[in-house]
């Protein structure tokens, strides 16, 4: 455990994490907002919005986001990259300075056209496992806020934005920040 070891942490269940994921995939299309009518039938016909956080569900309800938003919200595809390898449907983490190729998800149609059957399905890795991932990158996270405390350059294995999404799912996946909900996942270093 990252943060303390005198606390007794839940993991979510596979079925959290792929219902998770789906909110986060509604989501980061949102930002990138192509087809937002085919986007809002998806939500609605498979449920999608009741695992909105409430910050998700402002930012999906507004027509016109912020720039700002927009930037945010889209930076949680880096947040689906753990919660996706939990739940087996990515064989590795990929490198924390790469962003995820979508194109590498074998399965991400199937998870899109039968939502309902990737949240019944899901099975999680062995939490031993899940557990080192999410220490590693609490670490690299360390390394990131290292380099920028103390103006040291940023090891170049490392891309800032990749290792705060990753470790923020990865720790919400372990059980940090189960009462706060998604929107309060502690990530202190």
């Amino acid at each position: 455990m990252a943060e303390s070891s005198d606390v007794d942490l839940i993991p979510r269940t596979a079925a959290e994490i792929a219902r998770r994921t789906l909110a986060l995939i509604a989501i980061v299309d949102h930002a990138h907002n192509e087809n937002p009518e085919a986007l809002k039938d998806w939500v609605t016909s498979n449920s999608i919005a009741d695992e909105f956080s409430d910050a998700e569900r402002e930012f999906f309800d507004k027509a016109n986001p912020t720039t700002q938003d927009i930037t945010t919200f889209s930076w949680r595809a880096e947040a689906m990259v753990p919660l996706l390898w939990s739940v087996w449907r990515l064989p590795e983490l990929p490198p924390l300075n790469v962003q995820i190729d979508w194109s590498q998800i074998d399965d991400l149609n199937e998870i899109l056209t039968r939502p309902g059957e990737f949240v019944s399905s899901a099975e999680l890795r062995p939490i031993e496992e899940i557990n080192e991932a999410e220490a590693f990158l609490y670490h690299q996270h360390w390394r990131v806020r290292d380099a920028q405390l103390f103006q040291k350059p940023m090891p170049e294995e490392l891309d800032p934005g990749i290792v705060f999404e990753r470790r923020y799912a990865a720790s919400w996946i372990v059980g940090w920040g189960r009462a706060a909900g998604w929107d309060n996942v502690p990530t202190d270093t």
